[in-house]
């Protein structure tokens, strides 16, 4: 699952985990995720630090919380690197962090590892 509210970017890394054999689905926003999560069980979550409404790392921690939810693992993607963003990251139960801008590659790399692929 990509989650962010840049349709660029949600079709950048769309595209990109599509050719990697990845199912994915796009959500723009914390309503959106709320019911693609009721529907089905990603393997991975790729999520946007920033977005409007719940930020994605607040949105990390209900997803976390949430014990039908709790064990599917997440990334971060934020454009701010500091240490603050990378501890409440951490903190509220992200499994792994990317800078922006990323590598393609690197992150798809990141991505299938954090799924168990």
């Amino acid at each position: 699952m990509v989650v962010d509210d840049d349709p660029a970017i949600c079709d950048l890394l769309k595209s990109a985990l599509e050719i990697e054999g990845f199912a994915v689905d796009v959500c723009e926003n914390d309503s959106d995720v709320s019911i693609a999560l009721s529907k089905f069980h990603p393997d991975a979550i790729l999520m946007d630090a920033s977005m409007p409404g719940l930020d994605g790392i607040s949105l990390c921690r209900h997803i976390k919380q949430t014990p039908a939810t709790a064990s599917i693992p997440i990334m971060i993607v934020s454009a701010y690197d500091d240490d603050k963003t990378r501890h409440d990251a951490a903190l509220f139960g992200a499994d792994d962090f990317v800078a922006k801008p990323f590598d393609v590659k690197f992150l798809v790399g990141k991505i299938k590892k954090l799924a168990g692929w």
